[in-house]
């Protein structure tokens, strides 16, 4: 099993001092990351159209609750995985500032199979991105995540990421020791320079995109609408907190690709290093066995940001949700 490659992610701290060039790069990264791995958002939407109204809370009210128990990790049957082996997705990213309105890039995310020792049956999956032509004259980004998990669960067992944005690089390697418990992690940044360290995972802590899976295979029905739900993940030399809630079901259409029932969520990053923590996104996945991502918007400090996918293929279930 291959361990040695990378992938990236982009600071804010780190980006250049141009406003331009900042708001594209923050943009660019945060929607292509929410196109590649769903679940770990920074910034905020306050919006309860989906709620009937004597069931409506603000998202400020819910996210004051207690969190319910970490999402819990649980046997998933061959045929109930939301995926399969040559499953592709394809997202377009697309930024709002001013009069500036534009893609900004494009996202994809594969699926293949692998095997770990003892002949563990494995996913080996891929979330690749890359701002668009123009972009790259103001701040040009390259991301490539992987990551090996068991399909029996979704649990990580290496994970790799290289980022190139702008003259500022990262690049992350994790094993988790055993899944569920520590994470041996050797990470460079331009920041830290070269470091290892052990990681103090939990049965809740992730990579991106084993996050990203784990997320559609969640089984939504034992879940409750507006209640606040924790999970983690890591990257570089830390472990970062997340809350979702269900927020209910919506038919929106997605431009140049149709109509679908979808289910909702609101999602929020806990205050840390990297991210602010004060405000959510907004995410819509099919409403069916797939649990495809179809789109996704929330607001940022300057303009707005929103993603939709473009493309799909090698879906292992039908595509019940699609009306038209």
């Amino acid at each position: 099993m291959r361990t040695d490659s990378h992938t990236m992610i982009c600071l804010p701290e780190q980006v250049s001092d141009v406003g331009f060039r900042q708001n594209a790069c923050r943009a660019f990264l945060f929607a292509l990351a929410c196109s590649c791995c769903l679940f770990f958002p920074m910034f905020s939407i306050h919006a309860q159209d989906v709620l009937p109204q004597e069931r409506q809370k603000s998202l400020e009210e819910l996210l004051q609750e207690p969190p319910r128990e970490c999402l819990p990790v649980r046997e998933i049957s061959p045929g109930d995985c939301a995926f399969d082996e040559g499953e592709r997705l394809e997202f377009s990213v697309r930024y709002v500032w001013g009069i500036l309105d534009s893609e900004v890039g494009k996202a994809s995310a594969t699926v293949a199979e692998a095997e770990g020792g003892s002949g563990v049956p494995l996913y080996h999956c891929i979330a690749e991105g890359r701002t668009s032509r123009f972009f790259d004259m103001f701040f040009k980004v390259r991301e490539r995540f992987e990551s090996w998990f068991r399909q029996s669960d979704m649990r990580p067992l290496a994970s790799s990421r290289d980022t190139y944005e702008g003259g500022y690089e990262a690049r992350n390697n994790y094993r988790w020791i055993r899944p569920g418990e520590q994470i041996e992690a050797d990470v460079y940044t331009t920041r830290l320079g070269d470091t290892s360290m052990v990681l103090p995972g939990t049965e809740c802590t992730f990579d991106l995109v084993s996050l990203f899976y784990f997320a559609r295979n969640l089984d939504f029905s034992n879940y409750e609408e507006n209640v606040k739900y924790p999970i983690s993940f890591a990257i570089d030399d830390g472990i970062y907190n997340l809350y979702f809630i269900i927020l209910g079901r919506e038919t929106i259409r997605i431009r140049g690709v149709g109509k679908f029932r979808t289910i909702k969520f609101a999602a929020r990053m806990v205050a840390g290093e990297v991210f602010n923590g004060d405000t959510d996104m907004y995410i819509w996945v099919t409403d069916d066995k797939n649990k495809v991502p179809v789109y996704f918007e929330s607001p940022i400090k300057v303009g707005s940001v929103s993603g939709r996918i473009t493309g799909f293929s090698g879906l292992k279930h039908p595509l019940d949700s699609k009306i038209d």
